[in-house]
């Protein structure tokens, strides 16, 4: 008994050491899994705050937003540094390639989802992952990727709550490579697949602009046409009424745009597109050669949307309607700097300063033309006048003429070659005829053999078919 209550009474003291050790151990576990799993919460209510913020009133993503979705990240890389044998890695890295996505930074979510992958190969967010993983290529302008990852996603998740995106997303891959056909049958699949998804409408208004792309405008029309009875967003169907418009211009049915405009412009403001509307009025207005009306309608609405881009347009088209449609060079230089100095920016605006400096050097020519004195002059200055209105007025039917003139009155001249060459050039390249630009190359070559001019249209019968 006394040797038995000595080693009782010497072990008791390391059994409560033991035990304050365990449960010191323990405390510390539950403080660090508590830590860690603290902080991956924290990222999670960051992220559920940013997508519960509605975007601006353009579809962007608000600076709180933003804001937000930088906390998640930082949180989600604190829990990485300090915890990285945490559980909720995994976790972390697919919360931070999503924030990343959400803010469009796509090279920094591939990033963060190829290490989720590598570190954790049977991930369980790999349906979404493969979904992220294709925008972001798109996105990237990484087309084939784009392709080939999306197509992994509708193969290995056909019931994927992502697969109507991404059938539209890998549709406009094939679109922006140029592969036409391929896009229209994505597209066409996507609508037949998914007829009550807003996807369907998109993909309706994308098979529409590859018709016109195509220079299609009577399927354009169609497309547009279903768009706009079918269409879920109001919004979206009104787009299509305004690009069927569009198309019914290039087919000359303006009487039919005119009705459809008739339609349109009540209701343009609840879709913030009046001054569009009004510009597409215009552009009827003009086609139909009833120009005081499009006149007065481009004013009405440069004035209405003054500094604006629209007014820009506007302005600039003015110009072009009394330049090249009413001849009067004055009311087209005033209506060009009014582009420049009140319309917003814009690449009408640009179009607008070149065409007034344009204008501008080219009634500089003609007071040159008509002060000079010799043939070599006259010939140079005429040649002057020719290549300005090809070159900046644009107007090659008018420098055609010009070019001409070179040709009949100095056909000696070291210019006559060179004017011979440009009306080869125009013909064969700006207006695509053919037999006109094989007889202009055989004048040429019979006129001046030696010259450089018949160099460069020695091959042009061979190239072009032979044609006499």
């Amino acid at each position: 008994m006394r040797s038995s209550r000595f080693k009782f009474s010497v072990q008791v003291p390391h059994v409560r050491q033991y035990l304050a050790l365990l449960m010191l151990l323990l405390l510390v576990g539950a403080l660090s899994d508590c830590a860690y799993f603290n902080t991956y919460t924290n990222a999670k209510k960051s992220f559920k705050e940013a997508e519960d913020m509605p975007m601006d009133p353009t579809g962007k993503l608000t600076p709180q937003a933003r804001r937000s979705y930088d906390a998640c990240v930082t949180k989600c890389q604190k829990l990485l540094e300090e915890f990285p044998e945490s559980k909720w890695v995994d976790d972390a890295l697919f919360l931070m390639s999503k924030s990343y996505f959400r803010k469009k930074e796509y090279g920094r979510c591939l990033t963060r989802l190829d290490e989720l992958n590598e570190r954790f190969p049977e991930h369980p967010f790999q349906e979404e992952a493969l979904f992220m993983r294709g925008v972001a290529h798109l996105e990237r302008e990484e087309e084939s990727r784009a392709i080939a990852v999306l197509a992994r996603l509708a193969e290995t998740y056909p019931k994927s709550k992502h697969l109507a995106e991404a059938m539209y997303r890998g549709a406009e891959a094939e679109y922006q490579l140029g592969n036409w056909d391929a896009a229209l049958a994505a597209f066409g699949k996507l609508i037949d697949r998914f007829e009550h998804s807003d996807w369907n409408d998109e993909a309706r208004l994308k098979r529409g602009r590859i018709f016109v792309e195509r220079e299609d405008y009577e399927n354009a029309v169609l497309e547009f046409e279903n768009l706009a009875a079918t269409a879920r967003k109001r919004g979206l169907a009104f787009d299509g009424q305004m690009q069927q418009v569009e198309s019914l211009i290039k087919l000359r049915r303006l009487d039919e745009a005119h009705e459809q405009l008739d339609e349109m412009v009540p209701v343009a403001e609840n879709f913030h597109k009046r001054p569009q509307v009004l510009l597409l009025r215009a552009l009827v207005y003009e086609k139909q050669q009833r120009f005081d009306e499009a006149l007065q309608l481009l004013e009405d609405v440069a004035v209405e949307f003054s500094k604006q881009a629209h007014a820009a347009e506007a302005w600039y088209r003015i110009g072009l309607i009394n330049q090249i449609q009413l001849d009067d060079r004055d009311a087209a230089l005033e209506a060009f700097g009014k582009a420049v100095s009140e319309g917003g920016r814009g690449i009408s605006r640009d179009l607008a300063a070149r065409r007034k400096q344009a204008l501008e050097d080219f009634i500089l020519a003609q007071e040159s033309a008509s002060t000079a004195e010799g043939d070599s002059s006259l010939a140079e200055a005429q040649y002057r006048l020719a290549e300005n209105q090809f070159l900046s007025l644009e107007d090659p039917e008018a420098a055609l003429d010009a070019y001409e003139s070179v040709l009949v009155d100095f056909p000696e001249s070291p210019w006559a070659p060179r004017a011979a060459y440009a009306l080869c050039y125009i013909q064969r390249y700006n207006l695509a005829d053919t037999l006109a630009a094989l007889a202009a190359s055989r004048q040429l070559l019979e006129s001046y053999p030696e010259s450089q001019a018949a160099k460069w249209v020695s091959g042009w019968k061979r190239e072009l078919g032979g044609a006499p």
